[in-house]
């Protein structure tokens, strides 16, 4: 893609932007609740037991990874226990290494039919991201992690919907208890491909020009802002699909292609102990942003700024109200998220550090 010589965004124009995004809309709302998972009409944190298997589970960390029966208990909203039979297996990349997480993320794997007239009503598979150390600080990247998610669906409602639980693991193997850890599902993809009128595109490589611009600059734009580079628009990771912790999505009336990003623990906001960047980049830790976003033009820019300047104050609330983040995360969360606004109300700066860092 021709990088372009895009003219400085002036402040009135800013200014204007923003009050176009609130008039007409431009901070999302969870639009087509009619048509959502009731798993994830509400916010409010549920409160589950898994039992499994979980010596077994550890086993199929690899690239053999089998699915194994379990049981999903939880009250419903007369207080009485419901009990879920379905599947479990370890997934994701990075968080199934042993030496990184001793609680690797999930995928859930329901029976349709025996999810009626409960929470679940309608699901299929589900990934559950957990926290994978019993560590305080891990809670806190799993939290963390999370509100990048719901910051993200503040800017769009082509985002994936998430729900917190405090998760207790009993293992089937052992006949104990193993503890209650924070957690949190994620929408499953194929899903919401068909909630949102698309289709998941499957293929090797893409190009930018795939795209529709506007949407691939509003998550070069976000990434930048949570201070995550462990994504691509472009290519997948090793030899996967395309692509890197995006989900390329496909109108089914045809037209450009619509990026859905997500898995956010590798970013500045979050800042786990276990997080790396790539020796390619010419940064040396998650806390330092780079843009990796490529170039636009001066309208689209303007108006991603426009939405980010327009969402400031709810994007900083849901950091700063969040149950269960402690003062220190916090305040670490909302420092963070001042420097990216310092940058992109400064001409200089957002000249310099996005703009003209484009690709």
């Amino acid at each position: 893609m021709r990088k372009t010589n895009v003219k400085p965004i002036a402040i009135g124009t800013i200014t204007g932007l923003v009050l176009f995004c609130l008039m007409q809309g431009g901070v999302a709302k969870d639009g087509k609740q009619d048509q959502l998972s009731p798993l994830f009409q509400s916010h409010a944190p549920l409160t589950l037991t898994l039992n499994a298997p979980f010596r077994t589970i550890d086993r199929y960390r690899g690239d053999n990874r089998h699915y194994v029966a379990a049981v999903l208990s939880m009250s419903d909203k007369d207080g009485r226990e419901l009990q879920l039979a379905l599947k479990v297996r370890v997934r994701g990349d990075f968080r199934s290494q042993r030496n990184i997480c001793v609680n690797p993320p999930l995928k859930l794997d329901f029976k349709r039919k025996s999810t009626a007239n409960t929470i679940f009503a309608g699901e299929n598979k589900l990934k559950l991201a957990v926290q994978c150390r019993s560590y305080h600080s891990y809670q806190q990247y799993l939290l963390l992690e999370y509100l990048n998610y719901r910051a993200y669906r503040l800017l769009t409602d082509e985002s994936l919907h998430v729900r917190l639980a405090t998760v207790g693991y009993y293992d089937s193997d052992r006949k104990r208890g193993l503890g209650k850890i924070q957690a949190f599902f994620i929408e499953d993809a194929g899903r919401f491909a068909k909630r949102m009128g698309m289709q998941e595109v499957h293929q090797k490589k893409l190009s930018p020009g795939d795209y529709d611009p506007a949407r691939i600059n509003l998550v070069e734009v976000f990434e930048y802002f949570i201070g995550n580079t462990d994504w691509s628009l472009i290519d997948g990771h090793l030899d996967e699909d395309c692509c890197h912790n995006i989900i390329p999505l496909s109108p089914k009336g045809g037209g450009p292609l619509i990026p859905i990003p997500y898995d956010f623990d590798l970013t500045g906001l979050v800042n786990p102990g276990y997080a790396q960047v790539s020796d390619l980049l010419p940064i040396k830790n998650v806390r330092q942003r780079l843009y990796r976003g490529f170039c636009h033009d001066d309208g689209v820019v303007q108006a991603t700024i426009a939405k980010f300047l327009a969402a400031r104050e709810a994007i900083r609330a849901l950091y700063e109200k969040q149950a269960g983040l402690s003062g220190e995360s916090k305040r670490y969360a909302l420092r963070y998220i001042d420097q990216f606004y310092d940058i992109i109300q400064d001409q200089e700066k957002l000249q310099r550090e996005i703009i003209g860092k484009c690709r």
